[in-house]
Parts: C-alpha cells; sequence; structure tokens
C-alpha cells in the first residue's frame, strides 16, 4: 500500500538504554513505568506514551501499514543504528522517532513470560525500548508493527492482553538535552524480523529488527 502523497517513505538498514551518565534518571523512570503497568498505559492521557483511546491527533495517522514482506530464512535488513545524542546509546533507523535500547538490532527477552516478570500470566512477551524524538520534528507519533517473515503481530505496553499500538502526544512530559523521550514496552511472542512503522503529521518510516529468545545452557 502506499504511503500518502507528500510523506516521505524510509526503510533503512542494520542499539542500551541511556548512558551511564543517566542511570539515575532511568531508574526513576522504570518506578514510575512499574506503577503504570496496572493501567496497560504509560503516564497521564497526553503526558506520556499511551495505549488507549486514540485522540484526533493520532487518528489522522492511521494510514495503511506499508511493511516489506520477507520469505521465511530470507535475511532480516535490520535498520541502521546512528548516534543521536550523548544522553542516548544509539537509536535505529532514520527518525525523527527513534527506538533506543535494541542493540545490534537485536531485541532480546524471556518467553514465555516468568513469573518474577511484569507480564507474568500473559501470552505475550516484552522488553523495555525507549523511544525519542528529534528536537526538529514537534507533533503526535503513532507507533504500529508487524512481523515481516512471517504472520505474527507486534503489540506494546504492559498488561495481559497489550494493544496493537503506542502513541506519543505532542506534549512530552521528558526531555533530555530538547530530544523528547518516552518510556514504554514492545511485546511479542515469537523469534523472527520484525519491523516498526512510525508516523507522524510529517514523515512514515519503517525501522527493522530481529527478535531473539535466549537460550537457557543447562549444566549437569
Amino acid at each position: 500500500m502506499a504511503v500518502p502523497t507528500g510523506l516521505p517513505r524510509r526503510t533503512v538498514d542494520g542499539g542500551g538504554w541511556y548512558r551511564q551518565e543517566t542511570v539515575s534518571r532511568l531508574f526513576i523512570a522504570l518506578i514510575s513505568l512499574i506503577a503504570a503497568v496496572g493501567s496497560g498505559c504509560f503516564g497521564a492521557a497526553g503526558s506520556g506514551a499511551t495505549s488507549g483511546n486514540q485522540s484526533g491527533a493520532h487518528q489522522s495517522l492511521s494510514r495503511p501499514l506499508h511493511l516489506p514482506k520477507l520469505s521465511p530464512g530470507e535475511p532480516c535488513p535490520v535498520s541502521e543504528a546512528r548516534h543521536l545524542s550523548a544522553a542516548f546509546a544509539p537509536g535505529l533507523g532514520a527518525g525523527p522517532a527513534y527506538p533506543v535500547g535494541i542493540s545490534r538490532g537485536v531485541l532480546r527477552f524471556e518467553y514465555p513470560p516468568g513469573n518474577n516478570t511484569l507480564f507474568k500470566g500473559s501470552a505475550w512477551g516484552g522488553q523495555k525500548v525507549l523511544w525519542v524524538v528529534d528536537p526538529s520534528y514537534n507533533g503526535a507519533v503513532l507507533i504500529r508493527g508487524r512481523r515481516l517473515d512471517g504472520p505474527q503481530a507486534l503489540r506494546f505496553a504492559g498488561g495481559i492482553d497489550p494493544p496493537a499500538e503506542l502513541r506519543l502526544p505532542p506534549q512530552p512530559s521528558n526531555t533530555t538535552g530538547g530530544w523528547a523521550n518516552y518510556p514504554s514496552y514492545t511485546r511479542l511472542r515469537t523469534s523472527g524480523c520484525y519491523a516498526y512503522q512510525a508516523d507522524g503529521s510529517t514523515f512514515s518510516t519503517i525501522i527493522i529488527f530481529r527478535r531473539r529468545i535466549p537460550r537457557l545452557i543447562i549444566l549437569l
């Protein structure tokens, strides 16, 4: 499906959260995230990344997905990681919205969810992903996605039944050096090649990553 006229379609090839100097701020943010998991969203409406009912700003961004499809076994063209700011680890993709915390384009987490995780009892595993937005863009962002080499879905936020999209409001509650940042979770159920589609008022971009379940090694 075509991207709406006038909006650049950007798919790029070839990850950590905050760097060491921002660990204390990360800890505070994580505490806030844990408190928000019960409601299935992050932050109050209009202040952080959310997953509830769409606002008017996000409804206008709900365009058709234009994600590529890959055959089983075909190489996964992970998006390129690039330096964003001294405050953050590298982000994936062409921007202006970037996921941070996907090291080398690979998102790793436990599946099925363990009893000591935030996702206990859910059919969806998860891992934290920080989204940051370039200071040059001022507006809402809608993020969705799916697996490229299979039919599986991609979801967001906490809870037993996570939502299919993530909405970044135009007025962020957290900024660092002018960069808006939104703590979130990406939720998946199988390994494979996946992509986010991030839509803003002036852009529509694809960010490709691999999902891997860590292998358990048992020593007898």
